[in-house]
């Protein structure tokens, strides 16, 4: 069999041959050896070398580096000192177990001489000690007995003083080593293993050494009073000389026979070691070691004992054998129940996992005292035992407990003690789950039943506990039974023929909660949850109305709501049929749902949702069904840990678009949106912005839960793209929206992007707002975030006018329009030289392709009209800039100069998108080119229309009576907003031609306004004679006129 080695560290200290005079040093160390142990060795283990061919040995407690060091101290023939010191671990002692002749080969006859320091030593290697014999123990005590000249009451001082701290000097002992480790050995003897391996010593000290040892052999005179004094050659005590309990016991053990404390110590054993590892001190740990002997002496031969010193050890000491814990907890039991008082028996408790045997004995101590009468004390132990996490588990127990509560109910009954019956009932009702009294329950309704109709509280109890533990059919048979609910509250037995289908009408609404509620707060809901679960039971769901689904609901989250979790499941999915759906009144289909949620029957409540917004939602109504859908899961939280199964049977369900939108809000509402749900509002704001049908039906109220949310994390790019949403959803909000938007404005302030996009929130909104309520935001938002912001909505609510409320993609569509009309009527007459004549105009029109109704014909005289007058109108601002009128438009394109009119609009936006680069107008009549360029007649009519639609949103936009207060920076800081909503390609596609066209319309309305006659838009001569084609049209303006009455004339 192998053996355990221990590998040592060690050291050598003192004089080298090379150097005999000066300080010691450190001569030679093996490889764990650190100068920190040997600075504390040096410092607390220097002991003398004692003139024997060994030199003096000592075992010493280290401070911190060192746990304990073995030391030999030697003089050598060349009379140098050394000191031989060796690491002992803890351990390592623990496993000597202060068998000293053991190691005792350790002391060296000759250490090794030094011609000058070395390197470095190999570990010592020591194999594990034999374990002392009992013989060899005895052996050591007899020599200790013979080294004190058989003095018993010697022995004893000496070993309290070991125990009790007090160090022990002995004088006047042979010089040799053998003979002193001896001595020492006997009085280990006396002590149990596991507490031998701390006791300190050294066989040789002087009055000048200073060591910390328990046992010292001593060569001077001059010693402490705190010390014992072992006087070798007379064997006789002096100084302090102690008490201790320990060693009275072993001295009286010792007395008898040295066997007896051979055998006492090492029954001791386990028990020392546990106290000591708890850090008691030696004399506390073998103190309580005899107590524990005494104790377990007693209780083995049938003497009294302390019962609370036994049920301390029972509950505390783990090194009681097991047959040891049979005989105290057999002490204890027959002691608790001899007292009536079982709380004595419970540390017995959390040992019966343990020990089938210890079980076995407890279980047949039970079921005598039942036998004997005290089943009651049997339960109560039992009650306390089974709702311990540590105490006794299974069937037996189970079977035991339900025996003892059967024995006391027979008792009672017997006895005819109707309120001990009552008391008991209730005792039981509370018992812990791990007892099943539910199987029991039954057995003891049946044994008092008889008893129930003679006492009003008895009749009551045994209901309620029917309530709560038997099946559905039986409570409804025993509710059926006149005669005992005769005595309840008299709402039962309004219920009764109804649940037992005597009554085969419509039940009265509210019964069923009234009924439940008579029970009083303590036992509405149970009686409300298996009432309701009878009536369904018993087919008659129409008992189970709104007023009770509305009471169920209540118990979500509460004790009661858990422990019937599954019976509010099963009672509705039950109830979720389409002939219930349309009988309960609102809101009891979302009670239902409710209740399918909290129960974690998610799936159910997925398909039932769907069901739901069939039957019950239809159309129109579907706007209610989001909002409900939303309450519904922010009013019933799922847990955080639930949620990944709850999504997923919405998403399996075929739940989608704005209701799974708003489950997903509703969810987040009722976890307060808590930054554990942050996947489901990232899975929200994605399903947002992912699906523009969407965001036209979304609750105001969502949309700002879900920008809030963002707000709140501080999320730059998701608050951004939710806000871009708002407006449309504002708009919904009629007047209110005005409100909601400033309000989200004001959050969003903690970055400089999110500002300008708070800004784009407020655009956004005057852009899309009807007429009245964008002018009335302007002033809101004036009033409450001053006048930047005033400025800024006003350009967005004017540029908003000026496009028509179009899209500026389809703006520039309808511009590049009108700006080809233009310049194809204005050039016709851009050579003063060859004005064409009246005829030449006729046949032009003669040959218009297509052909006008006449209505048509009246609608294009009309608009070609309004064409001439509005140019006339934008053109004639700029009257007064004709002189410097590049240097106008220089400064219009740079922005340099705010604007005064609407042509000066079309010059900023058009300097904006250009860079201020103006695109000269080039004007080049080819000599057969029609005055309408290639149009068709109906192209003529259309075009005259968006020529119209164009300049008259820009007049409307910028009317000449009034000032215009919007700046040139103002406009361009809009069409940033605008250009930017625009995608990059599409940018790249209109930018040049829109540019143009812009520069051109503003250049052409001027040009066609300054060169023609404002009286051909008069209602005076000139104008009629152009209308009649009596006279010559001699520019652009005079000829929309003439071609007005040439299609008015043919209508």
């Amino acid at each position: 069999m192998s053996t355990v080695t221990y590998a040592l560290e060690h050291f050598y200290y003192g004089q080298s041959l090379e150097q005999p005079d000066p300080e010691p040093q450190l001569l030679a160390k093996s490889q764990g050896i650190v100068q920190e142990q040997v600075d504390e060795a040096v410092q607390f283990a220097l002991v003398p070398a004692a003139e024997t061919p060994t030199g003096s040995w000592a075992l010493i407690r280290g401070k911190q580096a060192l746990p304990f060091v073995l030391v030999q101290a030697q003089t050598t023939p060349t009379n140098q000192t050394l000191w031989h010191y060796i690491v002992m671990p803890t351990d390592v002692l623990r496993a000597i177990g202060g068998n000293l002749k053991a190691i005792i080969g350790l002391a060296q006859v000759q250490m090794p001489t030094f011609q000058k320091p070395v390197g470095k030593l190999q570990q010592l290697l020591v194999d594990h000690p034999q374990v002392v014999t009992g013989e060899e123990q005895i052996d050591d005590i007899l020599e200790l007995m013979n080294y004190t000249h058989n003095q018993i009451d010697i022995i004893e001082s000496l070993l309290a003083a070991i125990v009790q701290g007090v160090p022990l000097v002995v004088q006047g002992a042979p010089n040799d080593l053998e003979t002193r480790i001896q001595f020492i050995q006997g009085l280990l003897a006396l002590l149990p293993p596991s507490a031998r391996f701390g006791v300190t010593f050294a066989t040789h000290t002087l009055e000048s050494t200073k060591i910390d040892t328990q046992i010292r052999f001593f060569g001077g005179e001059k010693l402490s009073r705190q010390t014992l004094i072992y006087g070798w050659q007379k064997g006789k005590l002096g100084g302090n000389v102690v008490a201790d309990d320990y060693s009275h016991f072993v001295a009286s053990q010792l007395r008898l026979d040295a066997e007896l404390v051979s055998q006492q110590t090492r029954g001791l054993t386990a028990v020392a070691a546990w106290r000591i590892k708890r850090g008691e001190g030696l004399a506390e740990a073998l103190g309580y070691a005899s107590y524990r002997l005494k104790l377990d002496d007693a209780l083995i031969n049938n003497q009294p004992v302390e019962t609370a010193d036994v049920s301390k050890v029972l509950a505390e000491d783990p090194t009681l054998t097991d047959e040891l814990k049979i005989a105290y907890t057999h002490h204890l039991l027959a002691f608790a129940l001899a007292l009536g008082d079982m709380q004595y028996a419970d540390p017995i408790a959390p040992m019966l996992r343990q020990n089938s045997d210890l079980e076995w004995a407890i279980q047949s101590q039970f079921d005598q005292a039942i036998n004997d009468g005290k089943s009651l004390l049997v339960y109560d132990a039992l009650s306390r035992w089974m709702a311990n996490p540590l105490g006794p588990t299974g069937s037996h127990w189970v079977e035991l407990t339900h025996h003892a509560v059967q024995a006391h109910m027979q008792t009672l009954v017997q006895k005819r003690d109707l309120k001990g019956i009552n008391a008991f009932f209730e005792q039981v009702h509370h018992a812990s789950p791990g007892l099943e009294i539910g199987k029991v329950i039954p057995k003891l309704i049946e044994m008092v039943l008889p008893l129930s109709v003679l006492d009003r509280d008895l009749n009551l109890t045994v209901f309620l506990i029917a309530v709560n533990y038997l099946e559905s059919d039986v409570l409804r048979r025993l509710i059926s039974a006149q005669k005992f609910t005769a005595n309840l509250p008299p709402t039962l037995s309004r219920l009764a023929p109804y649940l037992t289908g005597e009554d085969a009408g419509m039940a009265p609404s509210g019964l069923l909660l009234s009924a439940a509620s008579d029970f009083g707060d303590e036992w509405r809901d149970p009686v409300l949850i298996r009432l309701a679960e009878s009536s369904i039971r018993a087919k008659r769901s129409d008992i189970v109305d709104t007023q009770a689904l509305g009471g169920m609901v209540g118990l979500i989250g509460t004790t009661w709501g858990v422990q019937y979790s599954q019976t509010l499941n099963w009672i509705a999915i039950m109830l979720c049929r389409d002939e219930t759906l349309t009988r309960l009144e609102l809101p009891g289909p979302t009670y239902l749902l409710r209740l399918l949620l909290a129960s974690g029957g998610y799936k159910d409540a997925a398909n039932e949702m769907l069901h739901q917004a069939r039957v019950l939602y239809p159309g129109e109504a579907q706007a209610d069904y989001i909002t409900m859908v939303q309450r519904l899961f922010a009013e019933t939280p799922i847990p955080i840990q639930q949620m990944p199964h709850a999504l997923k049977a919405l998403n399996e369900a075929g739940v989608k678009s704005l209701p799974l939108l708003m489950a997903y809000i509703g969810i987040l509402e009722a976890h307060s949106w808590s930054s554990a749900l942050d996947r489901i509002a990232q899975q929200a704001t994605v399903m947002l912005l992912e699906n523009s049908d969407i965001a036209k039906v979304i609750p105001a109220s969502a949309m700002i839960a879900l920008l809030k949310f963002h707000i709140n994390r501080k999320d730059v790019d998701q608050t951004i793209r939710v806000a871009s949403i708002m407006p449309q959803v504002a708009i919904r909000e009629g007047a209110r929206g005005i409100n909601l938007i400033g309000r989200m404005y004001k959050l969003m302030d903690w970055d400089e992007k999110i500002r300008i996009a708070a800004l784009e929130l407020l655009r956004r909104y005057v852009r899309i707002a009807p007429d009245a309520e964008a002018r009335k935001a302007i002033t809101a938002f004036g009033r409450e975030f001053g006048a930047g912001i005033q400025q800024a909505t006003e350009t967005s609510y004017a540029l908003r006018r000026m496009l028509d409320n179009l899209e500026l993609i389809e703006y520039a569509d309808f511009l590049h329009s009108s700006a080809e009309y233009l310049y194809d009527t204005a050039l016709t007459y851009v050579d003063k030289a060859k004005v064409p004549t009246i005829g030449s105009v006729m046949n032009s029109l003669d040959s218009l392709g297509g052909s006008l109704s006449s209505s048509d014909r009246i609608l294009l005289a009309n608009e070609l009209s309004e064409v001439g007058k509005s140019i006339l109108e934008l053109g004639k601002p700029w009257q007064s800039h004709a002189r410097e009128l590049d240097q106008h438009i220089e400064n219009l394109l740079q922005g340099r100069k705010d604007p005064t009119c609407a042509l000066d609009v079309f010059w900023i936006i058009a300097g904006y998108l250009a860079r201020g680069k103006r695109q000269p107008l080039k004007m080049q009549r080819i000599l057969s080119q029609h005055i309408f360029g290639e149009r068709t007649a109906p192209r003529v009519l259309d075009e005259t229309r968006i020529v119209g639609a164009v300049l008259q949103s820009a007049l409307q936009a910028f009317p000449p009576t009034r000032k215009i207060t919007i700046s040139a920076e103002a406009i361009r800081q809009e069409m940033d907003s605008l250009w930017g909503d625009i995608p990059l390609e599409k940018q790249r596609e209109i930018v040049r031609e829109f540019t143009t066209d812009l520069q051109r319309v503003g250049e052409l309305s001027y040009l066609i306004a300054s060169t023609g006659n404002p009286k051909a838009m008069e209602d005076g001569s000139f104008a009629r004679k152009l209308e009649e084609s009596s006279q010559q049209p001699k520019s652009t303006l005079e000829l929309y006129r003439f071609v007005s009455g040439y299609f008015r004339a043919r209508s």
